[in-house]
């Protein structure tokens, strides 16, 4: 049911079971969520960003009692079908998050919350594309197509927030920033499994708006 509100063609295999000994021995506890995915030679693949999508959605409907997802899906192992896959990417985890969240998109239609995003992207003087996925509220995916960084105006940070929304309106956003000569930037959350994940072409850092450290810049109250 999760995969099924996904890409299902991005995973090769996805179970949960066991956690892993090394875990146990640790003293965790709870179960284990596995996945092979494919298409993995991004710099930050979307088939990650929907595996971490996959993984809180399936503690979510998983959860009984528990008030913290990461005692459901304690964490998880990540594999790319190709085996020269750098494995650097796959790394992943679980984050403290609380059960039975509700965002607020989980009401709207695709086409809704495509001309949302689409209006917050024009506001910006940006155009791009948005996939509206359902893993079990709305997640969605946008690729923002630029000339260069310095569209951007400096304000990737914001465009990430406002898109996100306060409180947060999807369960994940990936957002790729894509010039002619290739990605500049991809930032992906997923809020049920707790995890951020991001990337940055080193030489539009600055133009991105992109402060040193690859952390972003609050946004001005």
């Amino acid at each position: 049911m999760t995969i099924a509100g996904l890409d299902p063609e991005l995973f090769a295999a996805a179970s949960v079971g066991e956690t892993p000994s090394s875990v146990q021995d640790s003293g965790g506890s709870g179960s284990w969520f596995y996945a092979t995915l494919r298409e993995t030679d991004s710099p930050l693949p979307r088939s990650l960003w929907e595996a971490d999508l996959a993984q809180g959605a399936v503690a979510e409907r998983l959860a009984t009692s528990e008030l913290d997802l990461s005692d459901v899906i304690v964490g998880s192992s990540f594999a790319a079908e190709d085996p020269g896959a750098d494995p650097n990417l796959l790394r992943s985890g679980a984050g403290n998050v609380l059960s039975r969240q509700f965002f607020s998109s989980r009401t709207q239609s695709d086409a809704t919350v495509t001309d949302a995003v689409g209006d917050i992207l024009a506001d910006y003087g940006l155009e791009g594309d948005v996939d509206v996925l359902r893993p079990l509220d709305v997640a969605v995916a946008v690729t923002v197509h630029v000339r260069s960084a310095d569209d951007l105006r400096g304000r990737l940070g914001e465009l990430q927030m406002e898109i996100t929304g306060s409180p947060a309106q999807f369960e994940g956003v990936y957002l790729e920033i894509v010039a002619p000569s290739g990605p500049l930037a991809i930032l992906a959350s997923s809020s049920r499994a707790g995890v951020g994940r991001q990337w940055f072409d080193p030489a539009s850092e600055v133009a991105l708006g992109v402060p040193p450290h690859g952390h972003m810049a609050p946004v001005p109250g």
